[in-house]
């Protein structure tokens, strides 16, 4: 075990609030969303460091705004006094994001003499995950194109006059969708077709992309289903293995079928060395082709946790951490 070397957290919230500092129906989502992740760690004194981000961060110029805080609880006083960190020196640090900051927390952390778990090289991997998978795992043509060749290259992915498609880049307004061809080829002038907001009943969008966005396209593929819609499922992976892996959507849903979990577990073996070390795998039970991945997502922001799945993936992660 690395001496003086601790495992970490780093949560990044809207404007810094923690679950309490506001009712619940006036908490921002983003926060409401980390809640259990937050509480866990508290309640497990789980080293860990806050990061707040002013309104205007996504000016570059307000780049500087951007401060790291860590919690020290008071069981007399019951409140957490903030502290501004002046280092994070023998931290290895997980962090716990929303897609935008990422960039900005990671080089923070690393300013302030922090390791952290994953970097932009890694996101930058899971975004064009295609390049990466084997085809085994995916069963069908999957691939990425520029939004400048979509006219060309969704004809290839195509099956009975519909492709699905989505930005390589996750974007926090919309989901891929299956579109018909026809919408695909008029992306240059309408946009990229996606589904705006969560659930199959999602009204369908347009996105504005640039020719050389990256985009992702894939054959359709028919997914089981039962009275809790499609069966996906979502695995975190840590260190090459398989940490947890619950219902996609449904983290309280443990009862994962043995063929999810077998997958699961071959394919972290099969891409190791791959892909990164940690990251968000989400597998599907196909209708005529058993268990396949759906897509890949970098685990610095991807959702869907409860206690107990954020405290089986930090300890796997604090395993590696400090061995």
């Amino acid at each position: 075990m690395h001496k003086n070397v601790k495992a970490a957290v780093c949560f990044i919230t809207a404007h810094g609030l923690l679950p309490g500092d506001l009712a619940d129906d006036e908490m921002p989502f983003l926060v409401r969303q980390a809640a259990d992740e937050i509480l866990a760690s508290r309640e497990n004194k789980i080293p860990r460091f806050l990061g707040y981000v002013s309104p205007f961060q996504n000016t570059p110029a307000f780049e500087d705004e951007f401060k790291m805080k860590s919690e020290e609880w008071h069981d007399k006083l019951r409140f957490y006094d903030r502290k501004p960190v002046e280092s994070l020196a023998g931290y290895r640090i997980l962090l716990r994001s929303f897609l935008g900051h990422i960039p900005l927390a990671l080089k923070s952390i690393a300013d302030l003499g922090g390791e952290n778990a994953l970097g932009v090289e890694d996101m930058q991997v899971t975004d064009c995950w295609p390049l990466y998978v084997e085809h085994g795992a995916v069963k069908r043509e999957v691939g990425i194109a520029k939004a400048s060749e979509l006219r060309t290259a969704a004809q290839r992915y195509c099956i009975d006059n519909r492709v699905f498609v989505k930005t390589a880049r996750k974007c926090p307004d919309g989901h891929g969708t299956v579109a018909a061809i026809g919408e695909v080829m008029k992306t240059d002038k309408n946009g990229l077709p996606y589904r705006v907001g969560f659930g199959p009943d999602g009204k369908m969008g347009f996105m504005k992309v640039k020719p050389d966005t990256d985009i992702i396209l894939s054959q359709p593929i028919s997914l089981d289903r039962d009275d809790s819609e499609t069966k996906e499922y979502r695995t975190w992976v840590i260190d090459n293995g398989v940490a947890a892996i619950t219902r996609y959507g449904r983290p309280d849903d443990s009862d994962v079928p043995q063929a999810a979990l077998g997958f699961a577990k071959d394919f972290a073996g099969k891409h190791a060395g791959k892909l990164p070390k940690h990251y968000v795998v989400d597998i599907g039970l196909a209708y005529d082709l058993g268990p396949v991945v759906i897509e890949l997502n970098d685990l610095m922001a991807a959702g869907s946790t409860n206690k107990e799945i954020f405290m089986k993936i930090f300890n796997a992660y604090r395993k590696f951490a400090e061995a």
